[in-house]
């Protein structure tokens, strides 16, 4: 049975969760004050979206997905921007350190400020409950704000299957096998807190994103119906940034070694990560035309799934630019 908070009870045979996830506040003294965003719902873009046609100034803190894409639609609003980071590179969760500097130095042509390994510590406004005016970080910066967007992470919402006692890890949440099924044969989950026996990249894990969690939800719906089809999507990231786009194909957390493809300088580039065994494990293409990105895209999920090595390929794949299918 499934018991609302109404107190209605309802009964299933079969129960799928998608609880997902949210916004982690900003833990800091300030963070309550009007004026400091976060963003995980429509309601919350739109405020955004008011803010920056009323303002003149904002400070984003946090250099991952978020903060570098309000950071960059903000920047292109005419809005001057600064953006704080406690590690020492954008993108420093999945990105190599070449890749986060070749993205901080493209926002900076355009007029972006960065603050890196700072943490933010208060942010003063007018008086004890006024709007946020200030960000002050561990540095001693004094940083003016008219808002303040905070993108510092989600965090999972496991606290229905942890009561339905599912075996959770709380970090990856909801393990499941490869049909998306639960420790409790009856339940399913899907989506961010899906813990999940990837196939095509041979590991466990979540992701958190849209795509992720509209093929789960796919996969899913089939195999509840009585499919017999596991889940078997090689995981797939997009960003667009200023001028330029971005697709991510493969493991974020694959490794840090990496090699380039084609023209870093002009934006027009790929990059391909790969583990200690030099097998391929994720691949991000850079370019300032979008179409281009669809055939690069299935390129990578199909060396990706081939498993190819990159071992002593670094003189060849030099070479190669935006055409990867002589790899394999």
């Amino acid at each position: 049975t499934v018991t609302l908070d109404s107190g209605t009870t309802l009964t299933y045979e079969k129960l799928l969760l998608a609880t997902g996830s949210h916004a982690k506040p900003l833990d800091v003294p300030g963070a309550q004050r009007a004026g400091v965003f976060l963003l995980r719902h429509l309601e919350d873009s739109l405020a955004i979206r008011q803010a920056m046609q009323q303002s003149r100034r904002v400070v984003i803190i946090g250099a991952g997905y978020i903060g570098m894409e309000v950071g960059a639609d903000a920047r292109t609003r005419g809005l001057e921007v600064t953006i704080v980071e406690p590690q020492g590179q954008v993108w420093s969760k999945f990105a190599s350190e070449k890749f986060g500097k070749f993205l901080q130095t493209y926002y900076e042509r355009h007029g972006v400020q960065f603050v890196l390994n700072e943490q933010v510590t208060t942010i003063e406004g007018d008086g004890e409950t006024g709007p946020a005016r200030t960000v002050v970080t561990s540095g001693g910066r004094r940083l003016p704000a008219d808002f303040v967007v905070a993108g510092v992470g989600a965090a999972l919402n496991l606290d229905l299957p942890k009561a339905a006692g599912l075996d959770v890890d709380d970090k990856n949440g909801v393990r499941v096998n490869e049909f998306l099924q639960t420790s409790d044969p009856n339940i399913w989950a899907a989506g961010d807190i899906a813990f999940v026996r990837d196939i095509a990249l041979d590991k466990e894990w979540h992701a958190e994103h849209h795509l992720n969690a509209k093929w789960q939800g796919q996969a899913v719906g089939k195999i509840m119906a009585g499919g017999s089809e596991p889940y078997n999507q090689v995981a797939y990231f997009f960003s667009d940034e200023l001028d330029i786009h971005m697709v991510l194909r493969g493991d974020p957390q694959g490794g840090k070694r990496s090699l380039f493809a084609g023209d870093v300088e002009g934006a027009e580039f790929v990059e391909l990560y790969h583990n200690d065994a030099g097998r391929l494990t994720m691949g991000i293409a850079v370019s300032h035309e979008e179409p281009k990105l669809d055939a690069i895209s299935d390129t990578l999920e199909r060396l990706i799934r081939a498993k190819i090595n990159l071992t002593g390929r670094e003189t060849e794949i030099e070479a190669l630019g935006f055409d990867l299918n002589a790899l394999g």
